[in-house]
């Protein structure tokens, strides 16, 4: 039973640190809680189903298209809809009920087109199972977690490493100072939403091929994502450190709790961070600004 426990909590926590890192790329950069990222989570694997279930694609070809897809959509929303706000001075809240008001429409567009009923897009062989120190896993959760573990890599050196990562850090700490070094917020802004996006579909696609594709299927992952990346501090490494909290503990939460607690026991930890350590996993000390 408790190695069960164990590989399913790595299994939960590989989903949340693809939502989590994929939230942050954009978030650190804009600065606002954008909720139509649960929209593009679901959109991916939307994408993934026509083309592999339909159209009859190979899955990884379907798979890429609906990475591709989610992306583009991030590009959209912020070329035609959060950067003209922010240029007006629109404040992060207001931000934040646009990106609400984008996502319950992206989300009811779906429902219109795909209708409610719950949809699948794995194959057969996703379904194989291996035995895994007494615990059983699926290929699919296999290839879940591999995926996430070698995303978070590349991403730690991407940001650390490449001119395009250190300007996303410039940007996030002073859009001002880092536009007179000769980088453009707005470019890069929209980089990390595309980036962020298109991972947040590839997190669909892969969800999808363990469970059911309905059109509300990104709104849970993103408010983990949301959480992780608050009790991370935000920066990346604490938000792939608060992912792995949740998933941990939603799981082993579940032993002395009914199963209903799974998401009560993520905003009790969310909880116990806001009041007793506010910066989160990120040694930062908190500071106090007047607007």
């Amino acid at each position: 039973m408790n190695e069960q426990i164990i590989v399913n909590s790595i299994i939960s926590a590989s989903v949340v640190v693809l939502a989590g890192v994929s939230f942050f790329l954009p978030f650190s950069v804009a600065r606002f809680f954008h909720f139509t990222h649960g929209a593009a989570f679901a959109i991916g694997a939307y994408t993934a189903f026509v083309l592999a279930q339909k159209v009859r694609c190979n899955l990884w070809f379907a798979a890429a298209a609906g990475v591709l897809v989610s992306a583009f959509l991030g590009i959209i929303l912020d070329v035609l809809v959060f950067r003209r706000m922010q240029r007006t001075g629109t404040s992060a809240f207001v931000l934040l009920l646009a990106s609400l008001g984008a996502y319950v429409l992206l989300q009811n567009i779906l429902s219109l087109v795909f209708g409610d009923a719950a949809m699948s897009i794995a194959a057969t062989h996703a379904w194989k199972t291996f035995a895994v120190m007494g615990a059983r896993i699926t290929a699919a959760q296999v290839l879940q977690i591999t995926t996430a573990l070698i995303l978070v890599i590349i991403l730690r050196l991407y940001l650390k490493n490449s001119a395009t990562g250190r300007a996303m850090g410039a940007v996030g700490h002073d859009r001002f100072l880092a536009q007179c070094v000769g980088i453009s917020p707005a470019r890069t802004t929209t980089l990390a939403f595309g980036c962020g996006y298109g991972l947040a579909g590839l997190a669909g696609v892969l969800s999808a091929l363990n469970v059911d594709v309905v059109p509300t299927m990104g709104m849970n992952p993103m408010m983990l994502a949301m959480v992780a990346v608050i009790i991370g501090g935000n920066t990346f490494l604490g938000t792939v450190c608060g992912a792995l909290l949740i998933g941990f503990a939603q799981n082993f939460g579940i032993i002395w709790l009914p199963t209903q607690w799974q998401s009560a026991i993520v905003f009790i930890i969310l909880l116990f961070f806001l009041l007793l350590r506010p910066q989160g996993f990120s040694n930062r000390p908190v500071k106090k600004a007047t607007i």
